[in-house]
């Protein structure tokens, strides 16, 4: 019972509450403000994490952060996703939000992690 007010229950949790993760958001267009680096992040990882990144919507940029990831994960780091992921890190790290700098610093420190372990940047894109 949320006691009556007809609102949404300031006590449920996050699920009980929408979706929180942004997984079923679609990201905004990329702004002419950020067409420079969204090419960037478009051409080293796609369009739609591009776009989750360069959200104002701080759940989407925490997707865009998870697809990064996952991209590191399944491809390694290379010469096309190399600039880009530098790219967004440095956006992640002055984010507003402490804990997209923080889910920055550990996507920067799983990607360090990948490329030691698979012996560098691996150069099929």
């Amino acid at each position: 019972n949320n006691g009556g007010g007809g609102g949404p229950d300031p006590f449920a949790g996050p699920e009980a509450q929408g979706n929180v993760n942004g997984d079923d958001m679609d990201p905004e267009q990329i702004n002419e403000k950020d067409r420079g680096i969204g090419d960037m992040l478009t051409n080293g990882f796609d369009e739609i994490t591009a776009r989750c990144l360069l959200d104002s919507r701080w759940m989407l940029r925490e997707r865009g952060i998870r697809e990064m990831r996952k991209s590191v994960d399944e491809k390694g780091l290379n010469s096309k996703n190399f600039p880009a992921l530098v790219a967004a890190l440095k956006r992640l790290l002055s984010d507003k939000v402490p804990s997209l700098k923080s889910s920055g610093c550990s996507l920067l420190v799983h990607a360090l992690e990948a490329t030691s372990n698979g012996g560098g940047l691996n150069e099929k894109a």
